[in-house]
This record gives structure tokens, sequence and C-alpha cells, in this order.
């Protein structure tokens, strides 16, 4: 199997002489060798013909499988504020610089203005569901996270990020408790994680793709250079990483045509409980991110979703679209493994006029054998034009109370907006 030969800087243009797939916006997928690509088109061979697509058609372009970390093996997964994660199985914090050793060899340092978040012991799914949860719900804020020795769960602590000792191996953290301000050493090893509050430059250069390494590293790219047996390519955040081509699984165009909610920054977060912004003080997170309300993935109608959101009654969630995108769609239900029972209505409002209402019940209903009782829960596939909205907003408004006093959540599966 031949590995991807050059990839040129600026014109993006990179010759394959191997079998691949390109999925379209529309229509199936084409699947043949890729004699070309460029920052315009992608040229296949199907047979004897050669098709042509605009890459504004294009949704991603496979090579290979991508792959996954060693398992059982330890390590540490670096976010950078434009998004690209990264896996290392070492890191250290010298001066304003972070320096990952990755799993797949090479070193990289990125300044820890472009890092986002820090995630010890990633190699365990059940942390990084936590994790997306808990720094969605986080931005803008800068945290320290351990774990609590008695519940085995991390516990956040706010505090402001300070400087490391010349090894790079503690981190200054200073917390106000009561009217003092306290100030300590925590070491980065024995740290569950670090999220810190930089955003990504207003300024930063755009997308041009996603690559996805066969380490699993997830890297957004502005520009890309080619070197000996690889590419160094620059992300939005200014990380400049050299990826060797035998490294490359996929190149992925979809993000700004097809972006998933859970993906996406929200504009504003209000819950009816607690008010704006919530910081996980209620007894159930308000909004989590690609799970249900038990940290698993989502489950509708026996499908489980790998992307989505779960929201729980009184809440409002509102996106900044920018006018950007022409359609929304989501499947919409009450998760399979939910217990409680109520009604609900999903309400879905686009620059404050009102685009659908959704009702949405969790009721007990008899067998047609044996009388056991067990919940009715309809699934609703939801499609709406969206074109030309700027603000999008999501409530999910409850109908009483709910058994018990449990409030009801419902999962939207692969919510996403697309051009």
């Amino acid at each position: 199997m031949r590995y991807l030969r050059a990839l040129l800087a600026l014109g993006l243009v990179v010759s394959f002489a191997r079998c691949g797939e390109v999925t379209l916006l529309k229509g199936d997928p084409i699947k043949g060798d890729i004699v070309s690509v460029s920052d315009k088109e992608v040229v296949i061979k199907e047979g004897d013909q050669q098709v042509r697509k605009p890459i504004l058609e294009v949704v991603r372009i496979d090579f290979r499988d991508q792959g996954k970390p060693p398992a059982g093996k330890p390590y540490t997964q670096v976010e950078l504020t434009d998004g690209t994660t990264l896996h290392a199985s070492k890191w250290l914090i010298k001066k304003k610089e972070l320096e990952a050793h990755l799993l797949a060899g090479p070193t990289v340092t990125v300044p820890v203005s472009a890092v986002a978040n820090v995630l010890n012991n990633a190699q365990l799914e059940a942390n990084r569901r936590d994790w997306k949860t808990r720094t969605f719900n986080l931005r803008g804020r800068e945290a320290f996270v351990v774990m609590n020795k008695q519940s085995g769960r991390p516990n956040t602590i706010e505090a402001t990020l300070g400087d490391t000792d010349e090894k790079g191996e503690t981190i200054t953290v200073a917390r106000l408790i009561g009217e003092k301000v306290v100030t300590a050493q925590r070491a980065l090893a024995d740290l569950h994680g670090l999220i810190f509050k930089n955003t990504l430059d207003r300024k930063a250069p755009p997308v041009l793709c996603k690559l996805l390494a066969m380490s699993h590293d997830v890297v957004f790219v502005s520009s890309v250079e080619s070197r000996d047996g690889g590419v160094i390519v620059t992300t939005p955040a200014r990380a400049k990483i050299n990826v060797p081509f035998e490294q490359v699984a996929r190149m992925d165009y979809a993000p700004g045509k097809l972006d998933f909610l859970s993906q996406l920054k929200y504009v504003d977060v209000y819950d009816a409980d607690i008010g704006d912004a919530p910081t996980g003080s209620r007894r159930y997170r308000s909004v989590i991110v690609d799970s249900n309300a038990w940290n698993k993935p989502i489950r509708l109608g026996g499908k489980v979703y790998s992307r989505g959101l779960t929201m729980f009654s009184g809440v409002e969630l509102s996106f900044d679209l920018k006018g950007d995108y022409r359609e929304f769609s989501a499947v919409v239900g009450i998760d399979d493994e939910t217990k409680s029972e109520g009604d609900v209505t999903l309400i879905i409002e686009g620059d404050g006029k009102e685009l659908a209402s959704i009702p949405i019940t969790s009721l007990s209903q008899k067998t047609k054998n044996g009388g056991i009782r067990v919940p009715a829960r309809p699934i609703k596939n939801v499609t709406l034009n969206i074109k030309d909205i700027q603000k999008l907003k999501l409530t999910v408004k409850p109908k009483g109370s709910a058994l018990n006093g449990v409030s009801m959540a419902v999962s939207l599966g692969n919510a996403r907006v697309s051009k």
C-alpha cells in the first residue's frame, strides 16, 4: 500500500496512488484511486473514468483507518484553543511553553496561551467523557482538577494558574479562600487535569482542513508545508506539528460545512434552577456533551449516537450561527436509560422566532402480555431550514413535575448544522 506522497503549502495539492473514499455533502460516497487533491477539487479515478468534485462539496477523504492509542497505556490529552487534540506519553510546562512528547513519536512545543486544557489518564473513556462536559461548562475560567480520594470522582477547583518550576513539573495555583488569597504548588503528574481560560485569537487564520493522524491525534490545519517524509502543519493557534506521511489517516473538510452543536461554542446558557452559567453545583449538570445523563453514549430508540447534547428541563442554550448555515437536524427523544417519567417540550427558535415546538413524553404503557409497564419514548427526526439565522436557541420547557422530583432530560442525537 503506497503512502501519501506530497502535501504542498498554500495550494494544498496532494498526489496519491492508493484507493480512497470521498464522502460528499449530497449523494453517495465515491470509491476509487485518489489521483489528486487541491484547495479547489479532488480527482478520483473510478474504473476507467476520472471524476472531479469541488472541495466545497467534499465532507472528507479517507485513506486508511485511523487506529487507536495502545490499549491500557496511560497517556495525556492536550487540547489547544483551536480544537487540536494531541495524545502525549509525557508533558511539561516550562516557563510559557508546554512540551508534549506525543505517542506517535514527535515532541511538540506550543505556547501555553494556545492551550485550552490538559487531561491526565485520558486512556480511560469515562475520564474523556466527563472531561468534555467539565470543560464545556467551565469555559472562560481557570481551574485545576484533582481526584477525590474518598469518592474517586474528579473535583474541580477554580483558581488562577501561575508559573511552573524550572523543571516544568509543578505549577503555582492561587485560590481565594474567604478573603485571603492562598497559593500552593501542585505537581502536574498528580493532577487529574488543568483548565485554562485561554481562547483562540479572533484574528487567527481560518481552518483549511482537519488532519486525523494514526496516533488518534486530531489537528486543525490552517497552513501546510512539505518536508522529507511528511509535512509540517500550522494550526490556527499557531502551533507547528510535524506529521509523517504514514501517519495521515484522513483529511476532513467537514468543519464549517457540517458542525455538531456539541463542538460549537455556545453564547448563552440559562438554567431555571440556578440561573446563568451552570458550574456543576446542581445535582444534575444542565448541559451534557456527547453523553446522556449517566455519562454514557446517547441511545435513542436502540441506536447509539456518538455526538449530541443532553439538556435538562428548564435549560436554555443559544448558539451564534452568524447566518452561515442552512439546515439544522437532530434525532430528539428521551434516552433509553432514563427511568423517570414526565412531559417536556423542546422549543427551537431562530432569531427570536419559533421554528419548532416538539412535545416529548416519557410515560409508562402496558405490554400486550404480562401487563408489565414499560416506558413509551417516541423518537422524532427533526430537520429545519435555518438559512440566514444569526442566533439559534434551544429550550427544554417542563410540564408539571417529574416523577419522584427527578428532572427530565432531553437528548438530541447528532444535533448539527450544515451549509
